[in-house]
């Protein structure tokens, strides 16, 4: 189809340039016509000038007015008179070294004209010049032309793209429509077999998710073929989506591979306008991209971070490597490399989704050692109960609620390295805590922060603890069921802040 453009760019501009041609040729044969007019009036004019001073046979007005008239407009201009002491040539030499060439006869003419003496016989003058004398200004009429039609022959050429573009959108969309219609009928029956096997029993819960997630993906990927126009990005969690793609991706990683993932628990607050099955197929390609190019015993790392204001997904390996000279080419549509039945659509396909997104696609690449390709997007929102960071007073009181010992040494840790001078309070069970808190000599301390556990090993779990505190209080539910849309539900009806247990270690800690 490209060829096909090309093709027909050039057969306009063909046609362009021949019309042009034409065009110059046309305006040389009039500026000739013109020249041969306009000289045959000015040499019958100036004949009739000198005729009345002929009749006086004032001949030497006669070659002033013929010298002014050759150099004005004539080549060469000879009297001839049936006297021949009369006749003379302007300029004289024209007689002595006269130019018989082909050229000469070809570029010049002449004008002959009768002219009445006072004898009975008559004299005559011919006017010699050049029928290209006003091929310049032929020629300068045909540039200014063509400089005036260049906004139009752009606008002839974007018209044709158009035309062409349009026809290969609606081949494009007939072949998608037959592609979708086959793919329709032949992915009915294995569908079905993985919904079947998906509601068998004896599988794992994980497993029967997994299973589960991966039809979904394949009927929006169906779908999407079916509506290539709906895909429209709309608000989405990260870490659910993040989480699964990564499980996936082990799933199917080679044996033959050392194969890390990990997603910042800190994402699970993460919103972005992105469509959620596009985002796994774009890692999951960029993952099989780097299992292919990593030998035996090589290592491929997946990493989403989250850096407050963004997410970058990063996928790594320690393979062959790609060329610098190619590497800008990578994400152009149809290009491949190192893949002999690749398609050159996945980095484009991404890149093209990524930036709908408002993110961008970056390629770190050195042969030899390996590539890595992060994918950056931009974090719209946060859950209500996300914590960026703890803040904190000198002044404060602050208590730890967790049945295990290990957390409360954290606990220490942390406040001691961001200059709390006091040291936590560390309880492991919400009746001490309550306890603790309902002392009249804490009850008027300036300030109260109390981090829970959900789980305190009774039926009461921390949120349950943290409402029965005086709303005064400040209160944060620390938690590794930061990933249960139940304790989140909770959290985010009772304004209760949410910190993953797991982030207990890299939560900035502010001491003012």
């Amino acid at each position: 189809m490209r060829e096909s453009l090309k093709h027909r760019l050039k057969s306009f501009e063909r046609k362009q340039l021949i019309a042009s041609l034409l065009g110059l040729l046309i305006l040389f044969c009039l500026s000739i016509v013109f020249n041969y007019i306009h000289l045959s009036g000015q040499a019958t004019q100036t004949a009739k000038f000198i005729s009345r001073m002929i009749q006086v046979e004032d001949f030497r007005e006669v070659g002033i007015t013929l010298q002014e008239a050759r150099l004005d407009h004539f080549s060469t201009i000879r009297y001839i008179s049936s006297d021949p002491r009369r006749s003379f040539t302007l300029p004289e030499l024209a007689d002595l070294m006269p130019d018989k060439s082909f050229w000469r006869r070809l570029t010049y003419d002449e004008v002959a004209v009768d002219i009445p003496t006072i004898t009975a016989s008559r004299d005559k003058i011919i006017f010699e010049f050049s029928r290209l004398k006003e091929i310049g200004w032929a020629f300068l009429i045909w540039l200014v032309l063509n400089l005036v039609s260049i906004p139009q022959t752009r606008m002839m050429k974007k018209r044709i793209v158009g035309e062409f573009d349009e026809s290969l959108r609606i081949e494009t969309e007939l072949a998608r429509a037959e592609v979708a219609r086959k793919l329709r009928h032949n992915i009915r029956t294995p569908l079905s077999a993985l919904i079947r096997l998906s509601n068998r029993k004896g599988a794992s819960d994980l497993n029967q998710e997994l299973l589960s997630n991966v039809i979904t993906h394949i009927k929006n990927l169906v779908s999407d073929l079916d509506e290539p126009n709906r895909k429209v990005a709309s608000d989405n969690l990260f870490h659910p989506v993040l989480t699964d793609t990564m499980r996936e991706v082990r799933l199917v990683a080679p044996g033959r591979l050392i194969v890390t993932t990990q997603v910042d628990d800190s994402l699970i607050s993460a919103h972005g306008d992105f469509i959620s099955h596009e985002l796994r197929s774009i890692l999951t390609n960029l993952a099989t991209n780097a299992f292919e190019a990593t030998p035996d015993s090589g290592r491929v790392d997946i990493v989403a971070q989250d850096f407050g204001d963004r997410v970058i997904l990063e996928v790594k390996d320690n393979g062959t490597g790609i060329p610098a000279e190619i590497q800008s080419k990578v994400t152009d549509k149809g290009f491949s490399f190192g893949k002999p039945t690749g398609t050159g659509l996945g980095l484009h396909h991404a890149k093209e989704n990524v930036e709908d997104w408002g993110g961008s696609i970056k390629i770190f690449s050195e042969v030899g050692t390996g590539t890595s390709v992060q994918v950056t997007l931009p974090i719209q929102s946060r859950e209500a109960w996300y914590v960026p960071r703890i803040k904190l007073r000198q002044s404060d009181m602050v208590v730890v609620v967790d049945d295990q010992v290990s957390v409360h040494e954290i606990w220490r840790d942390r406040l001691r390295e961001a200059g709390f001078a006091k040291g936590p309070a560390c309880l492991d069970n919400a009746e001490a805590a309550l306890s603790l808190l309902s002392n009249r000599s804490v009850a008027e301390s300036s300030r109260v922060v109390v981090f829970a556990d959900y789980d305190l090993g009774t039926k009461k779990t921390g949120i349950d603890l943290l409402r029965r505190i005086s709303s005064s209080t400040e209160k944060f539910l620390v938690t590794g069921h930061f990933d249960d849309p139940t304790v989140q539900s909770m959290c985010r009806s009772h304004q209760i802040p949410l910190i993953p247990k797991t982030a207990l270690g890299d939560i900035p800690i502010v001491v003012l």
